[in-house]
């Protein structure tokens, strides 16, 4: 029997087994974006913080690229532990800032009451996070956000991942080859390097 993609997956089965349903979470379901006019690229119910009105989501989503504000993608059922994505800030030259962003990262932090810090993790090296700075993008400035530490991972992007990625695999497919020659081309791939 075919099996309907769309009745995979349940939000709401989800969001029970994270816990997001108990009145004691910080977190709450969000609506604003069941028509996908506040994010085209992100699901139809939002996770965000409970303090965090829908009027302060569509000004974050604003100022992020491709309007991706910052919401939760995964928590720990045990912990306070959770992981958010975002898109990254349209502070450009002028390092604009945006005080509903600014809340909702303060939000976001507030929901783990057993640290202190936020981690913002941008996956970009950090050339490249300065450099989209002058096509008006950028990075979080921790002074905007306090209690927040910025950490680049130095993760190429998608085209060098790709490319990475298409040697790694004609690595793989000449495997017949003497065992140096293999280490020397998945080496040479540059896939280990990410």
């Amino acid at each position: 029997a075919a099996v309907d993609g769309w009745a995979v997956y349940s939000y709401h089965n989800e969001f029970q087994r994270q816990g997001l349903h108990n009145p004691a979470s910080a977190w709450r379901i969000s609506e604003a974006n069941l028509t996908f006019r506040l994010c085209r690229s992100y699901p139809q119910y939002l996770v965000v913080p409970k303090g965090v009105a829908d009027s302060d989501l569509a000004a974050s989503a604003a100022f992020r690229a491709s309007a991706r504000l910052p919401v939760l993608c995964w928590k720990d059922t045990q912990s306070f532990a959770s992981i958010s994505r975002a898109g990254q800030p349209l502070v450009g030259l002028q390092n604009k800032r945006c005080p509903e962003d600014e809340k909702l990262l303060q939000a976001l932090r507030d929901t783990n009451p057993e640290s202190e810090t936020l981690a913002i993790v941008d996956c970009r090296p950090r050339l490249n996070a300065e450099a989209n700075v002058l096509g008006g993008k950028g990075y979080e400035h921790t002074s905007y956000y306090p209690g927040t530490v910025l950490s680049f991972v130095d993760i190429q992007n998608i085209h060098a991942m790709r490319e990475a990625m298409r040697r790694l695999l004609a690595a793989l497919e000449a495997r017949g080859e003497a065992a140096g020659d293999f280490l020397r081309e998945v080496h040479a791939s540059g896939w280990l390097d990410h």
